[in-house]
């Protein structure tokens, strides 16, 4: 198994909001370039927001607590 990427997403300004959906997926099947392959890929994108304790929060002054998926 590969994987390959990462997440780049922006930090959400409502951290509550985010959380809605965290762990919905989005799976794509890649059929083989050459009929004659049975090979075929695919591409897996899962919402997971993270925090890494070291933000500040705007509104308390404070860190927002670690979180990761």
């Amino acid at each position: 198994m590969q994987a390959t990427g990462g997440c780049a997403a922006m930090n959400a300004k409502d951290p509550d909001e985010e959380r809605k959906g965290l762990g919905r997926m989005q799976v794509k099947a890649i059929p083989p370039e050459q009929d004659a392959s049975p090979i075929w890929t695919g591409q897996v994108m899962i919402k997971h927001p993270n925090s890494n304790g070291m933000l500040l929060d705007t509104d308390t002054g404070g860190y927002i607590p670690k979180r990761y998926v």
